[in-house]
């Protein structure tokens, strides 16, 4: 289990906890009584690691977000968002955890989601603004705003269209009925199935696949890859040429070529 690395070193926070493990940034969603709903306090507290993990010169190559007990994340705190009046009230609060998702999406470094439970509502949100998620054979995602007369506000709209496809996000948001694992798997809203009780390891040994290359490398190919999504092709493609050509300035180019042909594994500096 990831509690027994030697390697992992755990900071304290009020809502989240957080480990460093062999260059992965393992964060937790800490709120188990309350199946680790969103709080403006989360949000804030998630936000502001996640955006210290992409911050040059820092040593992490990938992100995982879980949560702590049985459920990845049954959403938006209930009892919080009782208390919101109006408009308003409602810009200020939601812009706060609006800002949490964007940071995951935003992220300098690969982010994978391990879902184990249920992950509804925010919490499938936070899931679809990572780049990777795995979910467990029995988990089950969904969008259940509309029964309670909300909406989803951190990509279930704007985002989920382009992962699974306007009909599918319509039946989900629609609908706000949840889909079993399988279901997830088949329409794109999850990219890998594990066991029960599995899905955060797999996570971990994944973010390992990605970890273990030049940070300076990956950073540049997710960097490249985002900012060419919304382009048109011959942009995206110009895009493509800027970050080929500018690896060669690296020495991490230099240092992957010469271990390739020593046969030995590159020794990465970042640079």
């Amino acid at each position: 289990m990831v509690s027994d690395m030697e390697s992992a070193e755990t900071q304290g926070y009020g809502t989240i906890s957080v480990e460093e493990i062999d260059r992965v940034l393992l964060i937790t969603l800490d709120r188990p009584k309350s199946l680790n709903a969103i709080s403006p306090g989360m949000a804030g507290e998630l936000r502001g690691v996640i955006e210290s993990a992409g911050e040059d010169g820092r040593d992490i190559g990938a992100v995982v977000i879980t949560g702590r007990g049985s459920h990845f994340c049954a959403g938006a705190d209930i009892s919080f968002a009782e208390t919101i009046g109006g408009v308003a009230d409602a810009t200020i609060a939601l812009r706060q955890i609006r800002r949490a998702f964007d940071a995951i999406y935003q992220c300098a470094v690969p982010t994978i989601v391990a879902i184990e439970g249920i992950a509804l509502g925010g919490g499938c949100e936070i899931a679809i603004n990572a780049d990777f998620r795995i979910a467990s054979e029995d988990s089950q995602l969904g969008f259940p705003e509309v029964k309670i007369g909300a909406l989803p506000g951190g990509g279930g709209i704007g985002l989920l269209p382009q992962i699974v496809g306007r009909s599918h996000a319509l039946q989900l948001v629609l609908t706000g009925a949840p889909v079993d694992a399988q279901r997830a798997l088949e329409i794109g809203l999850v990219g890998e199935l594990t066991p029960p009780g599995t899905a955060l390891e797999r996570a971990i040994e994944f973010a390992g696949t990605m970890t273990c290359h030049s940070a300076a490398v990956v950073r540049l190919a997710k960097a490249a890859m985002s900012a060419g999504a919304g382009l048109p092709k011959s942009a995206a493609m110009e895009l493509e040429y800027l970050a080929t050509t500018s690896v060669f300035g690296t020495k991490d180019r230099s240092e992957g070529m010469a271990a390739f042909l020593e046969k030995r594994t590159p020794n990465w500096s970042g640079d």
